[in-house]
């Protein structure tokens, strides 16, 4: 099958702008991830960085499969979290952590 010039163009172009995103994420995700140990330093790694793709607004699933965990084990590292930072059942994970 012929590729033309234009469909090679666009195809840079996608992967350009895919990894964009990808710094973009990365930088957002270095930046909760030490933010968040600098506020609770007693948070193990896996917690911090569990709570920094929290931070970034990701749900548990999505999480679990990034670091290759179960969505119950992020449930249970988030019940962790909120412990280690004293936080009431009534506040929210996501919004104390997006508040920081």
């Amino acid at each position: 099958m012929y590729n033309s010039p234009h469909s090679h163009r666009r195809s840079r172009a996608k992967d350009h702008l895919l990894w964009l995103d990808i710094e973009q994420s990365s930088e957002a995700y270095s930046r909760n991830f030490i933010e968040i140990a600098r506020h609770y330093p007693t948070l193990s790694r896996q917690e911090l960085r569990i709570s920094a793709l929290v931070k970034a607004e990701l749900p548990s699933w999505k999480i679990g499969e990034m670091l290759y965990i179960s969505e119950h084990a992020v449930e249970k590292h988030r019940s962790g979290i909120r412990q280690k930072m004293q936080l009431p059942h009534e506040i929210n994970l996501q919004t104390f952590l997006v508040g920081l």
